[in-house]
């Protein structure tokens, strides 16, 4: 088997390299380095030795991919139609670098990259398509194996460079990789994503292209046209959804289907426009079939926070449900959340103040802190189920959100003035405080203690925490403890007297974190546990 080797000066292989190993990981960028280590003095150099390359490479965290330069595109494109070496090589590690040449290619973006990428990859295509046709020449009987097997296995590169094309509406490279890739036309996997990603982007000469080879798939065609169409609503493109319906040979009720589809689309996207045109190619007295109140339409635009679609929904007698506020405060779509809480406000007053705790929790729970602070000014203004916060302290600590908690707290105090009519108190907290001591959750533990009194961290309640906390075994909620106590000595001298009170499996000082943590305490040596 006779294939060219390419013969890249020491810059662009290192820069080769150094994406081969983002890409594929050290082990196949070492074994690609022996390919083309014979063809350049550069590479005989110590300075880039196996042993060198592997120290260099436990030094380096994480190499971030580079970008080529138009003069380094330029020499690609030139040493891939000119420069060339006869050897018998493996193909597996020559297709490494033309893989990789393609990533980088395809990775330019603006103008100050783009001079030259086209002609690049043009070459890169050619030259793995004659590289293809030799191997299979060299090693493949093509009597003994189906004509279409063969690029569908080893085209791989050619079909991976046809959806980043058609997403950037890129048409002279979608050209050079239909007119490249081997066969009448492109996998129908490839082809269907292509087709999408042009159709988000709205890309129409793209859409056309990629539309001729789908002959060959007449069987899917009503598939791949219901994809398009619902990726051109979702990316709000209106003139190339006429362009589609123009195209469209389904029949009337499988129409509603799709149009339910893409009407889901688009309320993710916030396409008004194309939410109003969906409507409006409805046939007259008909409405969006299976869709109890916009449900799934709702709870996409909730999502996503398309407020704008959501309120269209609303004026159209969409129903708000629970589920919907949740989703929106879940993803911390403050003026989503805000929009459908106005609606829940008019279905009466027990409805509302659920659903507004229910956000209130749920934003808590994720740690948004802009909605939580909106909901917990309207909560101290408007609501009086305290019976709620008692769940909210607890998820909170289990979620390990100290700033939710605190603001809890000031929720609890502002609704309820006097101690004794706290929604929350000793209890609830204690319960709280120890479920987070026992996962070593120390902000929320801080947080806690700080702002209930009744802990009486500073006196015995204190003692009897550090205790539980020497329990846990936990070294930095026993520093939390007596950094609020005030008294390291007193803790090390705490944790000296639970070292003959406690069983011998339960003898935490043997653990060096413990006893590290106990000689940092103070500088008395003699509390020191040998």
């Amino acid at each position: 088997m006779h294939l060219r080797i390419l013969d890249f000066p020491g810059d662009i292989f290192r820069l080769i390299m150094e994406q081969c190993i983002f890409t594929l990981g050290i082990r196949h960028a070492m074994r690609a380095r022996l390919v083309c280590k014979a063809f350049n003095t550069w590479l005989t150099d110590a300075a880039f030795t196996t042993r060198a390359f592997e120290v260099e490479m436990r030094t380096t965290e994480r190499l971030k991919p580079k970008r080529l330069s138009r003069p380094d595109t330029k020499w690609i494109a030139r040493m891939l139609r000119e420069r060339a070496t006869a050897d018998n090589r493996d193909h597996c590690e020559l297709l490494i670098f033309i893989r990789v040449a393609v990533e980088l290619i395809l990775d330019f973006r603006g103008d100050e990259h783009g001079l030259g990428r086209e002609e690049c990859l043009e070459a890169v295509c050619m030259f793995y398509a004659e590289e293809l046709g030799n191997l299979a020449a060299d090693v493949i009987d093509p009597a003994q194996v189906p004509q279409r097997s063969i690029p569908l296995t080893t085209a791989e590169a050619l079909h991976s460079c046809l959806g980043p094309a058609a997403s950037m509406g890129d048409t002279y490279i979608v050209g050079v990789c239909l007119r490249m890739i081997p066969g009448p036309a492109p996998a129908l996997t490839a082809l269907k994503l292509a087709i999408k990603a042009a159709a988000r982007g709205g890309y129409i000469e793209t859409l056309q292209q990629l539309w001729t080879p789908l002959q060959y798939y007449p069987q899917y065609m009503d598939d791949v046209w219901q994809g398009a169409f619902c990726a051109a609503c979702h990316g709000g493109h209106e003139h190339l959804c006429h362009e589609l319906l123009a195209r469209n040979q389904i029949d009337v009720k499988e129409m509603r289907r799709v149009y339910n589809s893409s009407f889901v689309e688009a309320s993710a996207g916030n396409r008004v426009k194309i939410m109003h045109l969906i409507l409006e190619k409805l046939p007259p007295g008909t409405g969006l079939a299976n869709y109890d109140g916009y449900k799934q339409p709702m709870h996409q635009a909730c999502a996503h926070g398309a407020i704008d679609a959501v309120q269209l929904m609303l004026s159209l007698g969409a129903n708000v449900i629970a589920n919907h506020v949740e989703v929106a405060a879940s993803h911390g779509h403050a003026a989503t959340c805000t929009l459908l809480l106005r609606a829940c406000s008019l279905m009466g007053r027990d409805f509302y103040s659920k659903m507004l705790w229910q956000a209130f929790l749920v934003a808590g729970v994720r740690g948004y802190a802009r909605i939580s602070n909106s909901l917990a000014n309207v909560l101290v203004q408007t609501a009086e189920c305290g019976s709620f916060m008692e769940g909210c302290i607890l998820r909170f600590t289990t979620y390990d959100q100290a700033d939710s908690i605190r603001l809890l707290y000031w929720i609890n105090r502002r609704l309820y003035p006097a101690p004794s009519e706290y929604a929350f108190g000793y209890h609830d907290a204690k319960y709280a405080l120890d479920k987070a001591m026992s996962r070593g959750f120390g902000s929320v533990v801080r947080a806690i203690l700080e702002l209930e009194e009744s802990m009486n961290v500073r006196g015995d309640g204190g003692k009897e925490l550090m205790r539980s906390a020497l329990a846990s075994g936990n070294p930095y909620i026993v520093e939390i403890l007596a950094d609020m106590r005030g008294e390291k000595a007193d803790a090390v001298a705490l944790l000296k007297s639970y070292w003959y009170t406690a069983r011998p499996s339960r003898m935490f000082p043997t653990r060096p974190e413990i006893s590290d943590l106990v000689e940092n305490f103070d500088d008395h040596r003699s509390y020191r546990l040998e």
